[in-house]
């Protein structure tokens, strides 16, 4: 219920006395099960992300394991960041989580930091192994452009009117994920004229 809702109004605009009206509760239910609003919130997106988290892992533990001491390639490491998120998306219509793309980002960044950070972490070391010619700041400030990508496509923003995206299954659109960013990623340094 309250994801719902959090899609509908955003977290901001949805009370817990709306929640517990949707869900047929009392508000010292959800007092008691999860503290405040902020807890609840955390709670439904722990709800998605965590799975979500644990397969991108699993699937970057895998890779590095069967790459050896080289590091696994960036197209394999981005297939193990989108495939859980993407599937998902694809098959279920929604995240589960979908709310927080619509939120300003000065609301959500620490909930996404503490559920996300552990995670992206170990893909943005793997990323930076993997692409030695660049400095490791640069490959940060492009995974993050990747993370915006992803967003972008989950957010179901993916719409352009006068030419429609094509109807894609999970493998096709992670493929056009992956190689259109392994390639913006592998893009030599971006040196700045003075």
């Amino acid at each position: 219920m309250a994801e719902r809702l959090f899609d509908e109004r955003g977290i901001a605009g949805t009370s817990l006395r709306a929640v517990t009206a949707k869900a047929g509760v009392n508000v010292a239910a959800v007092h008691y099960h999860f503290g405040s609003k902020e807890d609840l919130t955390r709670a439904v997106v722990l709800r998605h992300a965590g799975p979500v988290n644990a397969e991108r892992l699993r699937r970057l533990d895998a890779i590095e394991a069967e790459a050896g001491p080289e590091g696994p390639r960036v197209e394999s490491i981005l297939e193990a960041f989108f495939r859980a998120p993407v599937q998902l998306w694809t098959e279920g219509g929604a995240t589960g989580a979908s709310f927080l793309f619509h939120e300003p980002a000065e609301r959500i960044q620490p909930l996404v930091e503490e559920v996300m950070g552990e995670m992206a972490s170990r893909f943005l070391a793997a990323l930076v192994r993997a692409l030695p010619h660049l400095e490791p700041g640069e490959v940060a400030e492009r995974f993050q452009l990747v993370i915006g990508v992803l967003i972008h496509v989950l957010s179901g923003r993916m719409r352009w009117e006068p030419q429609p995206i094509p109807a894609r299954s999970v493998d096709g659109r992670i493929r056009v994920l992956v190689d259109t960013l392994a390639a913006a990623m592998r893009a030599p340094a971006i040196e700045e004229s003075s």
